[in-house]
């Protein structure tokens, strides 16, 4: 009596769907069952990969655990419904083919009735195998093809949606997403109203507990957002870029080729007009040296008469090592050489001592914010300008802004209704055959346009009613806090050159235009303005630089 042949059954199903059906998979089993039962063989095993794709192998377990088994030699023959099952291209298959002969295992096909005893059967093996290849080359192909179709009509979007965004599969559209929204802004107004760098943002960000969307924020991370022009524009624009060997490169493709997605606002337009010139003034900064770091004025004045930058600078080093400290317009103190560079004329060149300036700029500051000095004559000469400093003071009624353009937005939201309801009039119309159809298309054509012209009206008041908002805010806060911003004066005074900065820098976002042609200092020839910063009064609070706003003083910041 011959010995009976034991053999290994193997199915596979590449779809989810199909996994969790079972019909391709119970089909394929009792297709081998049957088989061996004709064949008189002994099936062992039935080895089973469902959901998984077949054109990597080393990513089929079961696969890999069968090729495994063959080495213990418990059985001589492995079956499948069709090569494909088996292998999705012939690389694969000639070599797996190849390992498993070393261990005198063979294959067998059902559907292509592979004999692997013949090199007729060996043959057809390869030829299949080689179709197969070509057949998922082919799927492959066809479903990149209609994937670009969707991507192009919008239905679908490729790559990842920009932090503070989700895309929304049922409805084909970009939604925010609430809680990245919060942190968002909470990353933005750190960034312009608190002067934090990258890294003290990412140090803060992750002490106070805020992650990501998918590990602990990074420097790159910031940088990405700050540097994304979808937040401004509301526009995601995607397949922009070249692409060589699966990597993006530098050159860009053809607008046209361009698939750009709207995006709904995020971010106000005042709020990225902060951040950008933010951004580009930490790019343009003067660089610092130890003894720079008492200019706190550095990088913020500029030159009334050429609008060049004002630059701090050292003075020849007395006796005991002290030197003295001026400010200077960089197109004044230049070479001759760098102004023909520049195509540039000289600007006044005269040396203002640093201490007289910074502190004069000081004094109006702190008086601007608490209405006090303890040197009269200085705050007299204070007075008529400091009621002038705050932006949000200066022209009509913030809440009358505010109802306006609330009613700009609404009577454009009618006009909008108007003209798509005459559309769809129009479009009832076109069943009655007497009317003239060239005049009824040209009709829709030019109100659609209108509608386009009016969405961006409305957009422009919408982003108008936002910013409005923020500074009614600012003063409505600082309205609630101006009385006890008197007792912070002398707080003010023992602030550090590095406090002095920072809080400069955030309420006077502008800089300090300074005219460099006078021998005098006074509010028309130091002329700047200032905005409300809540975050950056708080944060000096929370540091114990306000000892006067301590939450166990009488005094309560909120």
């Amino acid at each position: 009596m011959s010995k009976k042949v034991k053999v290994v059954g193997y199915v596979r199903v590449s779809t989810v769907i199909q996994k969790e059906s079972g019909e391709s998979l119970n089909t394929q089993k009792q297709q081998i069952r049957d088989y061996c039962n004709f064949k008189k063989w002994e099936l062992l095993h039935i080895y089973e990969d469902a959901g998984i794709s077949g054109s990597k192998a080393k990513k089929r377990h079961s696969f890999m655990e069968m090729i495994q088994g063959s080495v213990k030699g418990d059985f001589s023959l492995i079956v499948f419904t069709k090569l494909s099952r088996f292998a999705r291209n012939a690389r694969d298959y000639y070599n797996y083919q190849h390992e498993l002969e070393q261990h005198g295992v063979e294959l067998v096909s059902i559907k292509e009735q592979i004999d692997p005893t013949s090199h007729n059967g060996r043959l057809m093996a390869g030829i299949f195998a080689l179709l197969a290849d070509w057949e998922r080359e082919m799927i492959k192909e066809q479903m990149f093809e209609n994937k670009m179709v969707r991507w192009r009509e919008k239905r679908i979007f490729t790559g990842h949606a920009p932090y503070g965004y989700v895309w929304d599969k049922k409805k084909c559209e970009f939604k925010i997403r609430k809680r990245e929204e919060t942190v968002l802004n909470k990353i933005l107004n750190m960034y312009v109203k608190l002067g934090m760098s990258m890294k003290d943002l990412v140090i803060q960000l992750n002490e106070d507990g805020y992650k990501s969307r998918r590990a602990k924020w990074s420097t790159g991370t910031l940088s990405g957002i700050l540097k994304n022009p979808c937040y401004n524009t509301c526009k995601l624009v995607t397949n922009a870029h070249v692409y060589v060997d699966g990597k993006r490169t530098k050159q860009k493709k053809d607008e046209s080729e361009w698939i750009i997605y709207d995006l709904p606002r995020i971010v106000s337009k005042s709020l990225w007009e902060q951040v950008e010139k933010k951004r580009h003034f930490n790019v343009r900064k003067q660089k610092r040296t130890t003894w720079q770091q008492e200019f706190w004025l550095r990088d913020s004045l500029h030159c009334m008469n050429c609008g060049g930058k004002i630059k701090a600078k050292k003075g020849v080093n007395r006796k005991d090592g002290s030197f003295p400290k001026y400010y200077v317009c960089w197109w004044g103190d230049c070479s001759g050489k760098d102004l023909i560079l520049s195509n540039r004329t000289k600007c006044v060149k005269t040396h203002f001592l640093a201490r007289d300036i910074e502190q004069y700029v000081w004094d109006a500051i702190c008086f601007a914010l608490t209405g006090s000095h303890n040197d009269k004559d200085v705050e007299n000469a204070l007075q008529e300008a400091a009621e002038d400093r705050f932006s949000f003071f200066t022209g009509s009624n913030i809440e009358e802004k505010i109802l306006d353009r609330e009613g700009i937005v609404e009577r454009l939201q009618k006009e909008i209704q108007g003209k798509r309801l005459a559309n769809k009039r129009m479009l009832e119309e076109l069943e009655n055959s007497d009317v003239e159809l060239k005049s009824i298309f040209s009709k829709l054509k030019e109100n659609e346009q209108e509608i386009d012209l009016i969405n961006e009206k409305v957009e422009k008041a919408s982003d108008e009613i936002m910013e409005l908002r923020e500074v009614l805010s600012d003063k409505q806060h600082y309205i609630a806090n101006k009385d006890l911003l008197f007792s912070i004066w002398s707080d003010l005074q023992d602030f550090s050159a590095t406090d002095k900065k920072i809080l400069l820098e955030s309420l006077v976002p502008d800089g300090i235009d300074f005219d460099t042609d006078s021998k005098r200092l006074s509010r028309d020839t130091v002329l700047f303005s200032m905005v409300w910063n809540r975050q950056i009064f708080q944060y000096f609070v929370d540091s114990g630089k306000f000892p006067s706003l301590d939450q166990n003083s009488c005094h309560h910041f909120t």
